[in-house]
């Protein structure tokens, strides 16, 4: 027996994010699923946003509880994909914005962080060969967490050349100053 908050076949599907230039989220990562679209399969990843984050849906709305991060640019879906992510992680995404001057891609900037409060920033190689295998949906709480443990361990160890340090934060600054975006 699962021990799930929330069994998955009765759970809402998120809204989808609209982001905007500049807009950022941070949460955790609750689900990975994949939708076909017009230019084939897209990994959408669904995250549990941390408290003070909100993120802007197609109708303008703002929703500060799960939002739904359709990967469908080739960008994100590849920077997603190099930050190796598993249920459970944290994650942030920002939308620095559309292509401007020679650049021909939208840009984002993708981070997992750690449990020692450091962070790895996700890599783009347009070379990179993905992972074509359907994402299934896997609630943390289902998998042990030992097996976490372990994968959260090979993932660092194998991505330490780009870990950063621990974030310090300083008396009187904003929570902006403290996000590493």
């Amino acid at each position: 027996m699962t021990n799930l908050q929330v069994d998955p076949l009765d759970r809402e599907y998120a809204a989808g994010w609209a982001e905007e230039a500049d807009d950022k989220i941070r949460g955790t990562l609750i689900s990975r699923d994949e939708r076909t679209g017009d230019f084939g399969p897209y990994p959408i990843y669904t995250v549990a946003l941390t408290d003070g984050y909100a993120a802007r849906v197609k109708s303008g709305e703002l929703v500060t509880d799960e939002i739904a991060v359709h990967a469908a640019r080739d960008v994100l879906r590849r920077k997603l994909a190099n930050a190796k992510l598993s249920i459970g992680d944290e994650v942030g995404v920002k939308y620095i914005g559309p292509p401007q001057g020679t650049a021909r891609s939208h840009r984002y900037r993708v981070i997992r962080y750690l449990a020692d409060g450091g962070y790895v920033e996700a890599s783009y190689d347009p070379d990179d060969e993905l992972d074509q295998e359907p994402a299934q949906s896997v609630d943390a709480e289902a998998r042990s967490q030992a097996a976490l443990e372990a994968e959260a361990a090979e993932r660092d160890a194998a991505l330490s050349s780009s870990v950063h340090a621990p974030l310090e934060v300083h008396e009187g600054e904003d929570d902006d100053a403290r996000i590493p975006f």
